[in-house]
């Protein structure tokens, strides 16, 4: 592979990152909206302690117990096919929260998002090493790691996405 489509690959990986961590966090932007159309916590009727578990568990809890075996199955499976899998799945997932009408409703669909993304981190990092050189493979890391931080940034755009067209349509 040249080196062209080797920092292609890397740079929709960071992409990919990016999105992945904006999902991850921007509930809590979500949940702070402003007017009754922008609340989710007011929209499905949610509680704080629903809340807590909806931000917590709901995603990471799940997220982190679902890593450990997509770490194995990244070592046996075709990792582009599983990246190709867990952006369709979290993003299906996602799309599922603009329709819940319940508080359970809602919380499936952050299971799937957790679930799907679990898988996205160990496929990607194990794709870097298949087209990366050992002595380039702590650059492209770093580069793929830059996306944690920049999709955590970005989601505090959801805030005003959410002000502005309510929280189904800024999933």
């Amino acid at each position: 592979m040249n080196t062209k489509q080797r920092y292609t690959t890397l740079v929709i990986l960071l992409l990919l990152s990016i999105l992945a961590q904006w999902l991850r966090y921007m509930i809590a932007y979500i949940n702070a909206g402003s007017s009754d159309r922008s609340n989710l916590s007011k929209d499905l009727d949610m509680n704080l302690e629903q809340y807590g578990l909806l931000a917590g568990f709901g995603f990471n809890l799940f997220y982190a117990f679902a890593q450990l075996f997509m770490g194995y199955i990244s070592d046996r499976f075709d990792r582009k096919k599983l990246i190709i899998l867990a952006v369709i799945g979290w993003s299906l997932c996602a799309g599922s929260h603009c329709f819940a009408k319940t508080y359970w409703q809602f919380f499936i669909g952050r299971l799937g998002v957790g679930f799907f993304e679990a898988i996205f981190a160990p496929a990607s990092v194990s794709l870097l090493t298949d087209y990366f050189a050992e002595e380039e493979r702590g650059k492209a890391n770093g580069i793929l790691n830059a996306g944690i931080y920049l999709g955590t940034a970005l989601s505090s755009l959801s805030l005003f996405m959410n002000d502005a067209i309510g929280w189904r349509f800024t999933y």
